[in-house]
């Protein structure tokens, strides 16, 4: 086994604390996830400008996930499996049942009881009513 390094370091550090995260704190972080992926995909529906608002309607929650630190199972089975093969002591256990199974099952509920999945219909609507009046 190699010495470790700083990016062994980091990635051992970033992948415990993950899979050392409570099963309730990984829920709520995976449901908080999607419900700002679902804000992302959604907003630029109500922009009115290609270049400017929907481009930044689109990427401002997204960054805002990723920078708040939510729990995203694809992301996750890269970083924890990525910290296993440097070295971070995480078992297949912590990983699976600490923060893979309630990531998921956050990401599904957020996504299915964020208010943007059922605003894309309304404000669709809103915009071809806004296109007819013109």
């Amino acid at each position: 086994m190699p010495p470790p390094t700083s990016a062994t370091r980091l990635w051992g550090t970033s992948g415990r604390r993950r899979g050392a995260a409570g099963a309730f704190a990984a829920l709520v972080n995976g449901m908080l996830c999607n419900w700002m992926v679902t804000s992302g995909v959604v907003l630029p529906y109500t922009a009115h400008s290609v270049v400017g608002s929907k481009a930044i309607s689109t990427f401002v929650p997204i960054y805002m996930f990723f920078a708040m630190g939510f729990e995203y199972m694809v992301v996750n089975q890269f970083i924890i499996p990525t910290a296993r093969l440097l070295g971070a002591p995480i078992s297949m256990y912590d990983f699976w049942v600490g923060n893979q199974i309630p990531v998921t099952i956050g990401n599904f509920l957020g996504g299915s009881c964020s208010p943007a999945p059922h605003s894309v219909g309304s404000s669709t609507q809103l915009n071809l009513l806004r296109r007819r009046a013109r």
